[in-house]
């Protein structure tokens, strides 16, 4: 047997009580299931190579992302106390220096947790783990943590939501995180509007941005790993283009819906619906 000119194999035919020779029909037959078997054999070959080099790929970056935390952490801790005065009077000029080195850092920080994160839903290490979330909550958090220029005004949901649903809050505040960090990253100047409807049973999340928008034929695109709206040496916007395929695929898990419309130069609106039933009410989804 061989595929591509290559032996995988052999095939042995044979009868017990017939002494006369194969007819031509039996062995244009045995040929046929020889072929189609080394193709099978070399498929399989192909394919476990390419899982070996994907598992070689997720540990690799789940490794280096793992190596790359502790120094980020020591370099934006140590900014931090030099920001605030720690070693001594810190200058205007200073000042400006440093918000960008935490600028520059927190960049980094994002893009290893993003990493890893990818990696550990790779390795199917990655397990859902329900419990009661306020969402109002998790909603200040995020909002003292995500910085936007001062030309684009974030708008957020009434602080009065009250909202408390199972679900899994680290998975929910990656994806909120993403969407709308990924939303301020494309909008020069503007607003970002988050918003959070609930309906007992799913709870939908929508972040519209005035930004740069996408283009139709890119859309289908748009969730794959390292794909960039440009992927120029000179593009104006960083990221390798992880952040909304992170985002599929942490929906996925759940179980959930992302859908996304927009228009160039208009900007874009993406809406994620999650089964998440108000905390106390009939088992969700997730836990069929």
């Amino acid at each position: 047997m061989s595929c591509d000119g290559e032996v995988v194999g052999v095939l042995i035919n044979g009868w017990r009580n017939r002494a006369d020779p194969f007819r031509p029909r039996e062995r244009h037959l045995a040929t046929g299931i020889a072929n189609a078997t080394a193709v099978a054999l070399d498929t399989a070959q192909l394919v476990a190579e390419l899982q070996m080099a994907n598992r070689m790929k997720s540990e690799f970056l789940a490794n280096m992302s793992h190596e790359l935390r502790t120094p980020i952490n020591v370099i934006a801790g140590y900014a931090d106390m030099l920001n605030d005065g720690a070693f001594g009077d810190v200058t205007s000029e200073a000042h400006d220096v440093l918000a960008r080195v935490r600028s520059t850092t927190r960049t980094l920080r994002d893009l290893v947790a993003t990493t890893l994160h990818l990696g550990h839903l790779e390795a199917g290490r990655d397990a859902i783990d329900v419990e009661t979330v306020d969402v109002e909550a998790l909603l200040r958090e995020l909002a003292s943590e995500i910085v936007a220029s001062p030309a684009i005004t974030l708008h957020w949901p009434e602080p009065s939501l009250a909202l408390h649903v199972s679900l899994d809050r680290g998975k929910l505040r990656t994806i909120l995180q993403q969407l709308i960090q990924n939303a301020v990253k494309f909008t020069d100047a503007g607003r970002v509007t988050i918003a959070i409807e609930h309906d007992g049973q799913y709870l939908t999340v929508t972040v519209e941005d005035t930004g740069v928008g996408i283009p139709q034929d890119r859309l289908a695109d748009l969730f794959q790993p390292f794909r960039q709206l440009d992927g120029s040496n000179t593009r104006r916007h960083g990221g390798v283009g992880l952040g909304l395929h992170l985002v599929k695929r942490l929906v996925v898990l759940l179980r959930g819906d992302v859908r996304v419309t927009s228009q160039p130069g208009r900007g874009s609106t993406f809406v994620v619906t999650l089964p998440a039933p108000r905390a106390g009410a009939p088992e969700s989804p997730l836990g069929e």
